[in-house]
């Protein structure tokens, strides 16, 4: 008996050893693209606890060690077969057990760092599929030039690995020292390891928050962490004691991060900035449902895609990137402080149309104010205007007198992909439409025209786009961080062949229906440029992906800044119900103390992201992992008037 168990415990150090070797292989390397990605092991901007005593880098290491050994142990029961497999040879299984053990968490991880280069630090599955319309299609289908790279790289380690195994045969196919431990062994082992792990996170969670999160971005720590949410989450409410945002009250349903928080029961349901306060009054969507126009001229509204604000004005080189639209900002005027409240197109470009922080299907838009005022509505756009929401009736657009997108010019369309997010036509077809449609138009009543020009999305070049600045394009696949100038350059002629079309847009314009219309001309959002904050939008609440242009001409009035996509409509309506006096009206932008713009992403009631911008200001907070501020004045507003938007929505069921 001594002899069996001591051949079986010599038997078992080998993988002992493997199971040590595999746990340190992947905190190293977890430790250093955590230390390279955060401010976590060294400090920094809003970072109160970094990990710079012995303490916590021994307490970190050594809870990394017992949670990844816990995923190596998982791994290894889920492939319990294979490694049992009786034709591979005792090296072979050894390097089979450290080749599945190492494998899928190095290629999780690698996925995760290339998605972070392009999405920086917020990589969120529902924010993802909210930009991508909710359809995983679409998300692959934007991504693609970025994860076919990955998934041959993927795909040639693995191959790699199968050659190694079989390299490792043993000569003349000899199969010596098969013992393998047995699956009971791994899973009390295993089990062992999820319970230390549970007191670990239980621990981090309560008393030393960087440690978690670190631990949380872990691939066995996110793996832990979720297990113990699902496991914790008592009331079924869908948080647990470890969810992120953390569930206060596991044991009540009623109370929950993103609980709708009742005003003035003396209960804080969702934890933010106490409860709800009963007499506080959200600032109200500053539009009228029946606007009476005071005059009534031609109005021409373009709605760029991604057009970043500093491209007014923009020079690159010695070239001005949009030389039209900066004159036109120059003869009429243009906003410093004008703001997507939701840098996410669909969302955006329903705020504009509906006027409201929270659009819903059937909401009446401009299209209803400018009918009711006598005028012709027609609507021309390069992308697809059905994608991404929930009901299209948020627009408007089928009750326009003439309708035109993507979807009627299908053969037509620059993009590789025919998905709803990647139609596209170009805007010199947009143009084309445009024109044939002018030059036949008789009706004489006024015009709303909406255009949309998508050209700028990316990858912010097609075979369509002219070579207006001179400079080298770059394909979708060259696209990367360490080529950013090229990437800005590609961009810039990609705003450079948008302005030539608002350009060509407006001279037609004019020539069939005067000088004297007016303009308005604005952006669904921003776009990073690898600014450290990757690529795109929707990643963060900063000026590059929410500061938007707005440039107005012909109209008149004062406009309150800041100002944000969905004050638009009441803005354009108090302008045209004024009957204004001789010569151009022209707005006047007017700062005011005391206005917030609130941001959100990615949908009202469980926003990731939360923003309030002042003229000079601004506080933004990250339900998952932020610190609340409550008691702030500048933060309880904020909490306060999204709780007011989320009860309203849930109370209608109109949110988006």
């Amino acid at each position: 008996m001594r002899s069996s168990a001591a051949a079986r415990a010599g038997a078992a150090v080998p993988w002992v050893i493997l199971l040590g070797l595999c746990a340190v292989v992947l905190t190293l390397l977890d430790a250093f693209l955590i230390g390279r990605s955060t401010d976590f092991f060294i400090g920094g901007f809003l970072m109160p606890e970094p990990h710079w005593t012995t303490f916590h880098f021994s307490a970190f290491f050594a809870a990394s060690l017992v949670f990844d050994a816990t995923l190596v142990l998982g791994i290894w029961i889920l492939c319990y077969p294979l490694l049992r497999w009786q034709r591979l040879a005792f090296r072979q299984r050894l390097a089979v057990a450290a080749l599945v053990g190492v494998g899928p968490p190095l290629a999780v991880l690698y996925v995760r760092y290339q998605l972070s280069r392009f999405l920086g630090d917020l990589i969120d599955t529902k924010i993802l599929l909210a930009l991508a319309g909710g359809s995983p299609l679409e998300w692959l289908a934007q991504g693609s030039a970025q994860i076919l790279p990955v998934a041959l790289a993927l795909l040639a380690a693995l191959a790699a690995a199968w050659l190694f195994v079989r390299a490792l045969r043993a000569p003349g196919g000899a199969r010596v020292g098969l013992w393998t431990p047995p699956r009971r062994d791994l899973l009390v082992c295993c089990a062992l390891g999820v319970l230390v792990a549970g007191g670990v996170l239980y621990v981090a969670r309560n008393r030393y928050g960087v440690d978690y999160r670190a631990l949380a971005r872990k691939n066995s720590g996110a793996v832990l962490t979720a297990l113990y949410e699902h496991l914790t989450d008592f009331d079924f409410d869908g948080y647990g004691m470890f969810s992120l945002p953390i569930d206060q009250a596991p044991f009540d349903a009623t109370i929950h991060p993103y609980a709708v928080d009742v005003p003035g029961n003396g209960i804080d349901e969702n934890g933010l900035a106490g409860d709800h306060p009963v007499d506080f009054r959200a600032p109200s969507d500053g539009f009228e449902e029946t606007p009476a126009y005071g005059r009534r001229p031609n109005v021409l509204v373009i709605f760029l895609e991604g057009v970043r604000a500093d491209a007014v004005g923009q020079r690159l080189g010695q070239r001005v990137v949009m030389p039209f639209l900066t004159q036109l900002a120059a003869d009429g005027a243009h906003s410093e402080h004008a703001y997507a409240n939701s840098p996410y197109t669909a969302l955006s470009r329903a705020q504009l149309m509906g006027g409201r922080l929270v659009p819903f299907g059937g909401q009446s838009t401009l299209i209803d104010d400018f009918h009711r005022n006598g005028y012709q509505v027609a609507w021309f756009s390069g992308q697809d205007e059905s994608f991404g929401l929930r009901e299209s009736s948020m627009l408007g657009q089928a009750r326009a007198d003439y309708h035109y997108d993507a979807r009627d010019d299908r053969d037509h369309s620059v993009s590789i992909f025919r998905t709803s997010g990647s139609l596209a036509v170009s805007w010199k077809r947009v143009n084309e439409r445009i024109a044939a449609w002018l030059d036949t138009r008789a009706d004489p009543r006024p015009l709303l025209l909406y255009v949309n020009y998508g050209d700028t999305h990316f990858p912010y070049d097609h075979r369509e786009l002219d070579d207006v600045l001179g400079v080298p394009r770059l394909s979708r696949t060259e696209i990367t961080p360490e080529r950013r100038d090229a990437v800005i350059a590609t961009y810039a002629n990609a705003a450079a062949n948008v302005d030539n079309a608002i350009a060509q847009l407006v001279a037609r314009w004019r020539t069939k229906l005067g000088p004297d219309g007016a303009i308005l001309v604005t952006s669904d959002h921003g776009e990073a440029l690898f600014e450290g904050v990757g690529l795109g939008h929707g990643l963060a609440l900063d000026p590059a992906q929410t500061r938007v242009p707005l440039v107005v001409y012909g109209l008149g009035g004062d406009w309150p800044e800041p100002i944000g996509m969905s004050d638009l409509r009441g803005a354009v309506q108090r302008s045209l119900q004024s009957a204004g006096g001789p010569g151009l009206p022209r707005v006047h932008f007017a700062a005011v103390p005391d206005r917030r713009i609130l941001q959100y992403m990615a949908v009202i009631g469980e926003p990731r992201l939360l923003s309030l911008k002042a003229y000079d200001s601004e506080i933004r907070f990250d339900t998952a992992y932020g610190t609340p501020r409550n008691g702030d004045p500048e933060f309880d507003r904020m909490i306060w008037w999204w709780e007011s938007l989320q009860a309203q929505a849930e109370a209608d069921g109109r949110a988006p």
